[in-house]
């Protein structure tokens, strides 16, 4: 035995035997030493003539190879010699009958290639690294293996693509030969992992080398390599042939992570993925690094078989080729990290550098730069318009082009939000040629790409012809990590722009008529009458219906005079030190800038301003507040909706308009609230109402104003409730500043909501205006594409006019109310008239 615990002997059969006198044999050397290569010779001489002998020794020796009669003999003796059994012919038949059933099997299935299948051979599967499967399997050695040396000197320069072939041939474990630890194998052996480690800076390279040494070293006629990509398919190199997992023998070797052999009887055998009609043999070896397998090696024979040691040395090879494959992919992986992280650096500083205050520029350099990034002749950057529902390209031309958002390539990315990658784009129906015509260069190659920004897409990048063929996966990732950087860049300069023009686009819409030259005298002289005894009776009424007085009525004059009669009354005019022409010229200068609109127009602000005296005056209100509060609250209801034209909120922030935009710049949803600060502290100026007061009290009326306003949307009104809430459980203390100020949020939220507390046949027409100008709204999201909500939607059926009060009623006046008449008793009659009015719209709401 020897020092690595396999079994030896001195007794070898070889060749030279054959022929040799049995019986010089016999005397010659002990009884022990009798073996296969004697008995033969013994045989062979009892022949009448040399040449019949040496015809029979040819036959003997194909019937001894066929059935390994010389192997078994050995192995049969070698037994004897070792076990010493007591009756060493009943060992030797027993031995012999394991090896018949055995061999008789297998002869059986090599001629019935039927009954064969797969080959997953048991030391293959082992997860032992491959020196030590070598190691062990050098333990049992049986007869003498093909050199080792021999195999690993072939030569063959040829290295194709695979075909697929024969029939499989079951290894056994105890077939597998040992190594033998000859210098030139190892050294053929290491020649063939440098070369692999050599390889690594080109996976390309790298795939050819593994491809050729094994061609080489297992004197195969065909070779192929198929790669295992992300979707566990089996790709060539050249990317020409995709075999699925567990399709044919190359597909099951990837799922069962063994080696097979077989041919084109093989049950496993996939043409399509085999290609192996004219192959004797086919061998195909996964290449696995950390139980990952990373691809698979087919190789064909033409003729004959794949032997155990050339098995062995495939084996060993793609062991080394695993590895090496594995670092080839990290190395590529980290020099395109380095990349990238160089790549982005250069966008920062091309984006950072752009002129973010010149549309066109920031638009040019957009473009430029997704050109020069792909190597590629030509960007077109189309940007949405949401008002026009199309996709705008400023052309180098300096012309534009126009296209629907629904339109061609860039509207089917713009509505889908995900690229696309043409090689042929002509091919493409979707493609339209007449960009072409007007910018000169003819389209092969085309990616679009979405450009989003915060999850919207804002423009479509199409880029177009590149310079080395086609897009690839790696430039679409390259394009869409640029595009985030380009959509902040855009929204960015689409926003400077938008605010350096808001105020004067914002007015133009909302006022043509806006001015800011005081009003003709005798038109002021107009509304220096006094009111009759019935108008004055009105005012400090919650019956006062402001209908009666809109601005399509004859009595529209009056609306000036009734709120100059409220602000003198609640000493207004003393304040502010102002005379009553200035008070009727500030008056007028509001009228102007409020649009004749459903709702939201300067009858709806006299009529707030009416409900605020009788809850000031009539219900005592005023005693909890100071004199210069009671004055900003008046000029806030006043001025709460100055300058709107119909549309809420929600409409500025959705259709991206000028407003919206300046919302979202400061960070805050109250964009209208804004603008109507913005234009009341315009009229207080351009009138000249507050300078009768120092500039303290200035400062005190226009923060109590924008405070007002801007707590009037309705986003605040939760906030409002639960901090006045707060104050009142606190208990409400008239010296704190605080105090009264969250007073008066409160006032202009109970002011806003005052509709359903008036009787109900005026509540009735509130809510008609109120509908009116919603729909209005509605009808304008419709025609931009959008759909509007149920309340917004005049066609809506279930939502009505009766549910809709009906839920303001409950999610929002009830709430407010009870907490209002809780820390002003004195105001429980609207809360009262609230319920009641609760009750008429439940009545009517099944046929409203």
């Amino acid at each position: 035995m020897d020092s690595d615990g396999a079994v030896s002997t001195d007794y070898d059969v070889t060749e030279d035997s054959i022929g040799s006198d049995t019986n010089s044999i016999t005397a010659s050397r002990p009884s022990s030493s009798i073996t296969a290569s004697s008995v033969v010779d013994e045989t062979l001489n009892r022949k009448k003539s040399r040449g019949h002998r040496r015809a029979h020794a040819r036959e003997a020796d194909q019937y001894l190879s066929q059935w390994k009669l010389r192997e078994a003999l050995s192995e049969a003796m070698e037994a004897v010699l070792l076990n010493k059994p007591g009756d060493p012919y009943r060992f030797l038949s027993e031995r012999f009958s394991d090896i018949s059933e055995g061999e008789t099997r297998k002869q059986q299935q090599l001629q019935s290639p039927e009954s064969l299948d797969e080959i997953v051979p048991d030391w293959l599967l082992s997860t032992e690294p491959p020196q030590a499967q070598v190691k062990k399997l050098g333990r049992k050695r049986s007869a003498p293996p093909e050199d080792l040396a021999s195999v690993l000197s072939r030569s063959s320069s040829r290295c194709s693509l695979l075909s697929r072939s024969s029939r499989t041939k079951r290894l056994q474990p105890t077939e597998v030969p040992s190594l033998p630890s000859t210098d030139e194998s190892l050294s053929k052996l290491v020649s063939t992992a440098l070369a692999l480690s050599s390889s690594i800076v080109n996976s390309a390279d790298l795939i050819n080398v593994i491809a050729n040494e094994l061609q080489t070293l297992l004197a195969a006629d065909r070779c192929a390599m198929f790669i295992r990509n992300e979707n566990s398919f089996l790709v060539s190199p050249d990317q020409d042939k995709t075999i699925r997992q567990g399709e044919g023998l190359t597909g099951k070797c990837a799922e069962k992570k063994a080696l097979l052999i077989g041919n084109a009887r093989s049950k496993l055998y996939s043409e399509q993925a085999d290609a192996g009609t004219d192959s004797s043999a086919i061998l195909c070896a996964p290449i696995i690094c950390d139980d990952e397998v990373l691809a698979v090696v087919q190789l064909h024979k033409a003729k004959g078989k794949f032997s155990e040691t050339e098995v062995l040395v495939c084996t060993t090879v793609l062991a080394f080729a695993g590895v090496s494959l594995r670092t080839a992919e990290l190395y590529h992986s980290q020099r395109s990290l380095a990349m990238k992280c160089t790549f982005q650096m250069d966008i920062v500083s091309r984006l950072g550098g752009m002129d973010m205050k010149s549309w066109k520029e920031v638009v040019g350099g957009v473009s430029k730069a997704a050109c020069e990034i792909l190597s590629a002749e030509q960007c077109v950057l189309f940007t949405s318009d949401p008002a026009s529902g199309e996709l705008v390209a400023l052309l180098e031309s300096g012309t534009e082009e126009r296209i629907s958002e629904l339109d061609g390539i860039p509207g089917k990315v713009f509505q889908s939000g995900e690229p696309i990658n043409l090689p042929n784009a002509r091919s493409d129906p979707s493609f339209d040629p007449g960009l072409d015509h007007k910018t000169g260069i003819a389209t092969t190659s085309l990616l679009a790409m979405p450009v989003h920004h915060r999850d919207e897409v804002v423009a479509v990048a199409q880029v177009c012809n590149k310079a080395d063929g086609c897009f690839t996966k790696e430039d679409e990732e390259l394009l869409q990590f640029f595009s985030h950087f380009a959509g902040a860049a855009l929204y960015n300069s689409k926003l400077y722009d938008a605010l350096v023009q808001a105020r004067t686009h914002t007015l133009n819409i909302l006022d043509k008529h806006s001015t800011s030259n005081p009003a003709p005298e005798a038109q002021v002289e107009k509304h220096l009458v006094k009111l009759d005894a019935r108008d004055v009776a009105l005012l400090s009424s919650l019956e006062f219906n402001v209908h009666s007085y809109w601005h399509t009525t004859a009595e529209h004059d009056k609306l000036v005079g009734f709120a100059l009669s409220i602000m003198q009354k609640l000493q207004v005019l003393t304040y502010l030190q102002a005379t009553q022409r200035q008070v009727v010229g500030f008056l007028l200068a509001v009228q102007r800038r409020y649009a004749k609109l459903p709702c939201h127009c300067f009858a709806w602000a006299v009529d707030a301003l009416q409900y605020l005296y009788v809850i000031l005056n009539e219900m005592g209100a005023d005693k909890m507040l100071e004199c210069k509060d009671v004055v900003s609250v008046v000029m806030s209801v006043l001025l709460c909706d100055i300058g709107h034209m119909g549309l809420n909120n929600a409409y500025h922030g959705r259709m991206g308009s000028p407003l919206g935009w300046l919302g979202e710049s400061v960070g805050c949803g109250s964009a209208l609230e804004l603008h109507h600060c913005q234009v009341g502290i315009e009229v207080l100026e351009e009138t000249g109402i507050l300078k009768g007061l120092e500039r303290e009290g200035v400062a005190f009326m226009v923060k109590n104003i924008i405070s007002n306003i801007m707590s009037s949307d309705m986003a605040q009104h939760q906030g409002v409730l639960e901090r006045f809430k707060a104050v009142v459980a606190s208990g409400y203390n008239k010296e704190n500043l605080g105090h009264r100020l969250t007073l008066c949020n409160m006032l202009m939220k109970v002011v806003d909501l005052r509709c359903n507390t008036r009787p109900f046949t005026v509540a009735r027409l509130c809510a008609r205006s109120q509908k009116s100008e919603l729909e209005y709204q509605g009808d304008l999201e419709r025609s931009c594409g959008f759909t509007p909500i149920p309340a917004y939607d005049r066609h809506h059926k279930k939502y009505t006019l009766a549910s809709y009060q009906l839920a303001e009623i409950d999610h929002v006046g009830r709430p407010l109310f009870e907490a209002f008449a809780r820390s002003l008793p004195s105001a429980q009659p609207l809360l009262t008239a609230l319920e009641a009015n609760r009750r008429s719209w439940q009545a009517i709401s099944p046929g409203q």
